[in-house]
């Protein structure tokens, strides 16, 4: 394409993209951080209908000063947004090695080039930049230092972590006291794999200070206590989730009814989970009063009635599960057997086994284990027991 047609093409494209954001608002003073996505529309489409070759003569022909400056930065983040990291590092280090560029240009595109070597895995190379930016002033330095905040958690570099949180603390506090938590709970697993179980503790304490609500600081504090044969300090610790988020509450109940258990204060116990089962009634909950209920003399028909008013108010394939475990176990005792009941259990044990039992609230990413970091919007806490037939 002639370079003519080439330079229109642009100016068409650039043009309507810019037409577009400015539909939505004008564009924010922290110029280069946040280009407006009809902009980025704009250069889309340009780039789409034009060959590699053009695309570099037409960049090298421009002047990164002035407007002309935030074009290379669209482009550079759109390669990297299409997954073309290895264009977006070319174009932006191209850029850096231009000894006329004003300093706050120069600092966007330093920027722009660490997303990029954090994109491409290079991150030692990220954190150098990075750890440069966070010490400038401005709108750079905030961004930087969150995108700093990744690096060392993608590092596990904890400390280096809750030290950058820290800093971004005043700006954006409840976004990041969860997240200073989760840091803690990390720091506490690293002593935990080195035995230094009172180090784990003020770790798990650190990170209730920060976070009061931190469900997973609770979990830990009771798997510790519960460990350590401190029964009573785990009770407290675990009691805790059903005030700090009861959809999490699944997750300590047999913990719980464990240390119950080693008290022999299982009554107090099971007047605990009628209270939790009033306000949430899970399976898990469910399951764990049928199974208290059917080890005291007398009590198996008051166990039957709450599995099959449970299921008939809240249908699950694991209260079915045990409802037909409960008629095979009933049979037998008889001398009776029930092919039956035998492969419809076999089927419904299949079934469970396939589906996954915690799900992420921001993307959906689901398993069949609990994980607090999730593995596909990277979101700290997002994890949550599944609720319904198939879950709780």
């Amino acid at each position: 394409m002639p370079d003519l047609l080439l330079l229109t093409a642009l100016l068409v494209a650039v043009g309507c993209g810019w037409w577009l954001g400015s539909q939505q608002g004008k564009r924010k003073a922290r110029s280069g951080l946040a280009l407006s996505k009809g902009y980025l529309g704009g250069l889309d489409i340009f780039i789409k209908e034009q060959s590699d070759e053009s695309i570099e003569k037409f960049l090298n022909a421009l002047d990164p000063q002035g407007n002309t400056a935030d074009i290379h930065l669209a482009l550079g983040r759109l390669f990297r947004t299409r997954g073309e990291v290895d264009k977006a590092t070319h174009l932006h280090q191209g850029l850096l090695a231009r000894s006329d560029l004003p300093r706050d240009k120069l600092l966007l595109i330093q920027f722009e080039l660490a997303n990029d070597y954090m994109v491409a895995g290079l991150l030692d190379r990220a954190e150098r930049l990075l750890e440069e930016l966070s010490r400038e002033s401005g709108e750079v330095k905030w961004r930087s230092t969150e995108l700093l905040m990744q690096v060392y958690q993608r590092e596990k570099e904890w400390d280096k972590a809750i030290g950058a949180a820290l800093v971004l603390l005043p700006r954006k506090a409840a976004e990041i006291r969860p997240v200073l938590a989760h840091y803690s709970c990390e720091k506490a697993l690293e002593a935990l794999a080195e035995n230094e179980i009172n180090l784990a503790r003020r770790a798990l304490k650190r990170a209730l200070s920060y976070d009061q609500n931190s469900v997973r600081a609770s979990l830990l504090k009771g798997r510790i206590e519960t460990d350590a044969g401190n029964f009573k300090e785990a009770i407290k610790a675990l009691r805790r989730v059903k005030d700090q988020d009861i959809s999490y509450l699944p997750e300590a109940i047999p913990q719980l009814s464990h240390c119950y258990k080693q008290l022999g204060k299982q009554d107090v116990f099971m007047s605990y989970l009628t209270d939790c089962i009033a306000q949430n009634p899970s399976i898990t909950l469910v399951i764990t009063a049928v199974d208290i209920l059917q080890g005291i003399a007398g009590q198996k028909q008051e166990a039957n009635r709450l599995i099959k008013e449970q299921l008939k108010s809240r249908p699950s394939l694991r209260g079915l599960l045990r409802l037909i475990d409960m008629q095979i176990e009933a049979s037998a005792k008889v001398g009776q057997s029930n092919e039956d009941l035998s492969e419809l259990r076999s089927v419904t044990a299949q079934l469970i086994e396939t589906k996954p039992v915690h799900r992420c609230t921001v993307c959906g990413y689901s398993s069949r284990s609990l994980v607090w970091l999730c593995p596909g919007c990277q979101q700290w806490g997002k994890i949550k027991p599944i609720y319904g037939q198939e879950g709780e």
